[in-house]
């Protein structure tokens, strides 16, 4: 994160994409976002970079091979063949190269890559397959949401030729589409370990990382604590602020104006930023600031973003996870953990 000053900057972490309602969601809050995107990912957003979003690539030296699109093309095959294997399989196969219980062998793919390019290259390339297989995934998953968070609200188009509520009972009893449900460690520790081999030079000790994944942000935060004892849910902080992203471009950029003026609000942020750069024995007054803004906009029908935050210091300790904990370390992680009402 660059020195707190007059704004609030963020990285999208470890996510590639985000939806526009999330992109405004975060900027209702941050000043600025950073999302990092691998090369050969298009950039498709629609919200434009005056209000704060910002895109950046790997740098020059980390470009997967000559070729990378029809190798990534070959994956995606592989993924469509082997449906049953799971999220885990497929990323399991680009790190290792190999699915012994797959009829399609993916190792030829990296036997290939390795006769194509130094050890750095073949690195770079598998981190650009991981993010991209692992955004295709998501995507996915959440369209499927989408679409049956659509059917619930809308009713089953199956009403008319089953009984009573017997179709939109079939709706209820499926699951969620989330792409969380199968982000254990193992995982988590993959797509972590890809985004910080491309990125991690483009980051300032003391970045300020947001991710949208509850499992990432725990995951991290329970590793971390593993390996300070003296640390306790305390060190976690929780806040509410106003969501912005239901307004129109003029709608939103006055509200944030008004925002600024709010003497709570500000009060709020010159703290946070206070806070970032001198975080010891400075929480509690913090967290009490929160609470304020929290009762400030109960009971008045605000549409309210949660979100959590703590902070990772410098040295994570001794441990057989600690490569994953390095790359959080002197960090602050927000997680944009959901909406709620006021």
């Amino acid at each position: 994160m660059e020195i707190p000053g007059s704004k609030l900057s963020a990285f999208l972490f470890p996510h590639s994409h985000a939806s526009e309602r999330e992109i405004k969601s975060l900027l209702s809050f941050f000043d600025n976002l950073t999302i990092f995107q691998p090369w050969h990912i298009e950039n498709q957003f629609s919200v434009p970079s005056e209000w704060g979003l910002r895109v950046l690539r790997p740098p020059e030296h980390l470009r997967p091979i000559e070729g990378f699109p029809s190798l990534l093309s070959e994956y995606k095959n592989w993924m469509r063949q082997c449906k049953d294997k799971g999220y885990a399989s497929v990323l399991a196969a680009v790190q290792y190269g190999k699915s012994n219980d797959c009829t399609w062998d993916i190792r030829r793919s990296i036997r290939g890559l390795d006769e194509r390019a130094d050890q750095s290259q073949t690195s770079a390339t598998q981190w650009h397959l991981l993010l991209h297989l692992a955004r295709e995934t998501e995507e996915r998953l959440r369209e499927a949401g989408e679409v049956l968070t659509v059917l619930r609200e809308k009713g089953s188009p199956l009403r008319d030729a089953m009984a009573g509520d017997e179709a939109q009972e079939v709706l209820n009893d499926l699951s969620d589409f989330e792409p969380e449900r199968e982000m254990d460690e193992e995982i988590i520790g993959r797509v972590f370990g890809a985004w910080h081999g491309l990125f991690s030079e483009m980051l300032k000790e003391n970045a300020s990382l947001i991710t949208l994944s509850p499992p990432v942000f725990e995951t991290l935060s329970e590793l971390w604590s593993e390996y300070r004892s003296d640390e306790s849910d305390e060190e976690i902080l929780r806040f509410c602020w106003p969501d912005l992203s239901q307004l129109d471009t003029s709608e939103f950029h006055l509200k944030k104006s008004e925002m600024e003026g709010h003497e709570r609000m500000r009060e709020f942020k010159d703290a946070l930023q206070e806070f970032m750069r001198n975080p010891i024995r400075q929480l509690k007054m913090l967290s009490g600031l929160a609470k304020g803004l929290e009762r400030d906009s109960a009971g008045k029908g605000k549409e309210m973003l949660r979100f959590r935050l703590r902070i990772f210091g410098a040295d994570p300790g001794p441990g057989l996870r600690k490569k994953m904990l390095n790359g959080v370390s002197g960090k602050f992680l927000f997680l944009l953990e959901e909406s709620c009402r006021g």
